[in-house]
């Protein structure tokens, strides 16, 4: 006959036998299943029982002959078994558990007594009740304090909020998501109103250890959302169009502005921290993949990118003594991105001097990547604008503004230039392409901010606003030094205009170092 072989185990339920079962018998059959589950729960508690008569058996204490219980112990317990030695209600562990180790008595665990027990339970307190009503119960931020762990002077070392965050030494454990940036899981920022963040922890995995001697940089943007300057008449600076710019823009002008200053201040005067602080800022930007999304409609974000691209191209080649090699990769993929989406957007754009300056973009990011797509694009832009060159130096697009047709003549100068100073830093004449045209326009926009009246007769485009003639200026300090024949004295080598934050920075500097 055969029997069921019990086995040492809990059985957290036993089966019920269903009215569609086949009742069969043997070992596995559901017949004895259930004698099976009811054996094994069985033994397991019969193995229990027999092991708490054996502790207390093999348990001792300790006596003035034997003061650590340990002979005792031996005697009584075989060579590789355990026993238990009391250590009294005032010690902070209950129990010493020693193996018989061939005789000797060999200490394996220590667990808590409750002298342990009440020790934490006193320093476990109501932060509350230790300090004066108002302002003590809270944070610097406001939140209110609810309890923690006081040290054996009643100051508290670790403490919770009522939100949730814990402060450990003073130092906040932020553990809300920052809605405003992407991926943030929590901080540890300081006890202070802004809750300054100093390590942060990302969703990808990402640890960021920020540079506290240098500001963080503004919440990178994907997809820019903006509007143009001008009012109705499409010449006319409009003042709530230009309050919404400023407020919409302010994260890239800051981003962009503060990356051309560090990068000068490592280039020009080798602020080894500054330059390692824009790196830093790159590298934030592109984890996000900033300013490579598009909008449904080509407009005025697409032509902004294109402006902050040529200085952000220039800014990776500013700072290549100072990246360091590990941030180079995803460096560059997000110029490559960023590259993609001028180059597709461009294709959309008027012949004016919009595709000009996104030339100029995409030739200072194959100038960062060496992508010969952005340099094919640009050079192949470059020789079009050239050809809308009219012989007395004028471009009959940019004649069509009216009052403003001398501004965009020099907006579309400075774009040009720097893309030629560019292909001069590897040793191609561009200035030389289709006979020098781009000389007529430069003597058109010289003479004619000098004597705007002379332009006036020259295009018939009526008088001219020059006042608001602001980013492109960056192009001249390198014409003037390159040649300073033809200026003849008539535009300054140095000037606070041609510090221009679309066209890498302080221009003043970065013309002396490249014209040679």
């Amino acid at each position: 006959m055969g029997k069921i072989n019990e086995q040492t185990q809990w059985e957290h339920e036993v089966y019920q036998v269903a009215r569609t079962d086949k009742i069969e018998g043997g070992r596995t059959g559901i017949a004895n299943l259930q004698a099976q589950q009811l054996g094994n729960r069985t033994q397991w508690l019969k193995t229990m029982l027999e092991s708490v008569e054996y502790i207390r058996a093999r348990t001792f204490f300790k006596t003035s002959d034997d003061p650590d219980g340990t002979i005792t112990g031996l005697a009584a317990t075989p060579s590789g078994q355990v026993f238990q030695v009391a250590q009294g209600v005032d010690s902070i562990t209950s129990f010493t558990l020693y193996v018989n180790d061939s005789g000797a008595a060999k200490p394996i665990a220590n667990p808590a007594g409750m002298a342990a027990i009440q020790q934490i339970s006193q320093n476990v307190t109501d932060v509350r009740s230790n300090v004066t009503e108002g302002d003590a119960q809270k944070t610097a931020r406001g939140e209110t304090i609810i309890g923690g762990l006081a040290d054996e002077n009643g100051r508290s070392t670790l403490f919770m909020a009522e939100n949730g965050a814990v402060y450990a030494g003073g130092v906040r454990m932020g553990n809300e998501r920052v809605a405003a940036e992407a991926g943030l899981l929590w901080a540890l920022a300081d006890d202070t109103p802004e809750a300054t963040p100093w390590l942060k922890f990302y969703d990808d995995g990402w640890v960021d250890p920020l540079w506290l001697e240098n500001p963080l940089p503004p919440v990178a943007v994907r997809n820019l959302t903006t509007v143009g300057p001008y009012g109705s008449t499409g010449n006319a600076f409009d003042p709530v169009n230009l309050a919404i710019r400023e407020k919409t823009l302010k994260p890239v002008n800051d981003f962009n502005d503060q990356i051309a200053a560090w990068s000068g201040a490592f280039l020009f005067d080798g602020d080894y921290a500054r330059g390692r602080a824009a790196a830093d800022w790159m590298l934030r930007w592109a984890r996000f993949n900033a300013l490579t999304g598009s909008n449904s409609a080509v407009g005025i974000a697409d032509y902004d990118r294109h402006w902050r691209a040529v200085n952000i191209g220039l800014t990776y080649w500013k700072l290549d003594k100072v990246t360091p090699l590990g941030w180079r990769p995803a460096l560059l993929r997000w110029l490559n991105l960023l590259g993609d989406a001028v180059s597709e957007r461009m294709e959309l754009y008027g012949n004016n001097n919009h595709k000009t300056w996104a030339a100029c973009a995409l030739l200072s990011l194959w100038n960062a990547t060496g992508r010969q797509a952005f340099y094919d694009k640009a050079a192949a832009q470059f020789l079009t604008d050239l050809g809308h060159i009219n012989d007395n130096g004028t471009i009959n697009v940019e004649l069509l503004r009216g009052s403003k047709a001398l501004h965009y003549h020099h907006f579309t100068f400075g774009p040009l230039v720097m893309m030629c100073e560019i292909a001069q830093l590897h040793g191609e004449d561009w200035y030389a392409l289709d006979g020098g045209r781009i000389h007529l326009l430069a003597e058109t926009v010289i003479h004619g901010i000098t004597d705007p009246a002379w332009f006036r007769t020259l295009s018939g485009a009526g008088t001219q606003d020059i006042s608001e003639i602001g980013h492109g200026w960056g192009g001249m300090p390198f014409y003037v030094r390159r040649f300073p024949d033809v200026v003849a004295g008539r535009m300054p080598e140095t000037a606070d205009h041609y510090v221009d934050t679309w066209m890498g920075g302080d221009c003043n500097k970065l013309s002396t170092l490249w014209v040679k």
